[in-house]
């Protein structure tokens, strides 16, 4: 699996002007299983553990000379799946919550000034997609 972060924002604590624009782009590698048998078919749960890597990216703002960083983006990932198989087409509808833990935290810092984002240690996420499955 991919995923494509979208930009956030943040700022250095105690001024609004200094901060960062952080992003993440991740790839995931994942083993899952059906934990139960779904009572009906239309209905199936997944449980899934696997890893993450990936670049988190950050770039100054507020100064003077902005500079673009970049860190490894490296965890371990446990998510639950649940998927409804819309009748008579090929889409079904998903929802996923996740647990992330990122093994590397590195801080990103304006030089001088100090810390504008540190990933957390623990991380939940959560999620509804659409389907499309080609037979």
């Amino acid at each position: 699996m991919g995923t494509l972060w979208l930009e956030q924002h943040t700022r250095v604590a105690g001024d609004s002007a200094l901060g960062g624009d952080v992003q993440l782009a991740t790839g995931a590698l994942l083993a899952c299983m059906s934990p139960v048998a779904a009572a009906r078919r239309e209905l199936s749960a997944f449980l899934c553990g696997g890893g993450e890597l990936g670049r988190l990216s950050g770039t100054g703002t507020g100064v003077v000379e902005p500079r673009t960083g970049q860190r490894l983006w490296a965890a371990a990932r446990l998510s639950g799946d649940l998927f409804w198989s819309i009748p008579s087409t090929s889409l079904r509808l998903g929802a996923q919550l996740a647990l992330v833990v990122p093994l590397i935290r590195d801080d990103f810092v304006l030089d001088g000034i100090g810390s504008v984002h540190r990933p957390s240690s623990l991380v939940g996420r959560a999620g509804l997609g659409l389907d499309v499955a080609f037979e």
